[in-house]
């Protein structure tokens, strides 16, 4: 999601915890998480097209630490380009090539170095670092990972479109717990979702510690929270209702800057919040717009917010004569419940059609 300032300002509500202690959940895991610190160890291989399958080895290894500990684990891939996406997909593109160049340039310094006979201890460094910015997961590393994790009788599912998606509408559906990731930006959907009882792991290392966050449980959030500036905005919006206030978080998160809409010039996390939270009363489809006067692309924010509630989703998981259906993650939800925006007339357009499950395993 690739919310700027997220994982800062929520840092103060999160404790540590052993997974141990979540022994009996089920938790869903982001593979494409799981697949990218694996392919950190074989970076260069992957970037040189040389055959490896090492990339796997992590997340096996890591769903198998998680059932010692009592937790069952059910692993979430990335599926098909979100459209919203392309422009954030494509700056990435570029990284990984400027990346790979600049490792093919240390890689040749290194072999300068050795034939010369001077230390070159630097310049592996610096190639490895490179190379470790090329890692892009392809649908073949997808399926070899997918095929190790089933031979360990681990649940997989490649979502639709986005993982993130798919992983909190496993919490709504009850079939997960809550999710193991690597950074906190699943928060603002959990908090827009309003799944109060979902747990969200991040930063879980080998042992089974990590950070955990309960972000759809605003109340509780913002008093962990310290009375930050952020916790202070979102406390203002809290009093109108939580329903306004898990909305208003949504927004806040599209303004600072997310995968689907660049922040404009000079606006945080925190600013966006206060801007947001300060139009609480204000109806929720109008808020982005009047919240923020000096927005210049407010179609765009629209469109990242509606992307957050609308994207598709399979509902259910495969297994038992079950085929799931894709629908838009905002039917899983009560509108009583949870405020979310019109789809618009482009909705498709935005985060892509309706797919079909089975075509899709073909």
């Amino acid at each position: 999601m690739g919310i700027s300032g997220l994982h800062h300002q929520l840092k103060a509500g999160q404790k540590k915890i052993n997974v141990s202690e979540l022994r009996g959940r089920t938790l869903a895991l982001d593979g494409h998480a799981l697949l990218h610190r694996g392919a950190l160890s074989c970076a260069e291989a992957l970037a040189e097209g040389e055959p490896t399958t090492r990339y796997a080895h992590f997340a096996v290894q890591r769903v198998q630490m998680l059932a010692a500990k009592g937790v069952t684990s059910i692993v979430v891939f990335d599926g098909a380009p979100t459209p919203l996406k392309r422009q954030t997909n494509n700056d990435r593109r570029a990284v990984r090539d400027q990346a790979l160049a600049d490792a093919r340039q240390w890689k040749l310094e290194c072999e300068r170095r050795h034939a010369a006979g001077e230390d070159r201890d630097d310049a592996i460094g610096e190639m490895r670092k490179a190379y470790g910015k090329t890692v892009r997961i392809t649908p073949v590393m997808v399926e070899v990972t997918k095929r190790e994790l089933e031979k360990v009788s681990v649940r997989c599912l490649v979502a639709p479109y986005e993982a993130d998606a798919q992983l909190a509408a496993l919490c709504v559906l009850g079939l997960a717990d809550g999710i193991i990731t690597e950074d906190s930006d699943l928060a603002c959907l959990l908090c827009g979702l309003r799944l109060s009882r979902c747990l969200l792991v991040t930063k879980l290392d080998r042992d089974g510690t990590g950070d955990l966050l309960i972000p759809g449980d605003l109340t509780k959030l913002i008093t962990d929270l310290r009375r930050s500036k952020f916790a202070k905005a979102l406390a203002k919006a809290l009093r109108v209702d939580a329903r306004v206030a898990a909305r208003c978080f949504v927004q806040a998160c599209v303004l600072a800057g997310c995968d689907y809409y660049a922040s404009e010039a000079g606006l945080g996390l925190v600013g966006a919040a206060e801007h947001v939270c300060a139009a609480r009363r204000l109806p929720d489809n109008e808020r982005i717009e009047k919240a923020v006067k000096r927005l210049t692309n407010v179609e765009g924010a629209r469109a990242a917010e509606r992307a957050f509630y609308h994207a598709k989703v399979w509902k259910g998981l495969p297994g038992a004569g079950v085929v799931p259906r894709c629908v838009a993650l905002s039917e899983l939800v009560c509108p009583s419940r949870v405020s979310v925006p019109p789809p618009g007339a482009d909705i498709d357009a935005e985060v892509g059609p309706s797919l079909n499950f089975e075509a899709c395993e073909r």
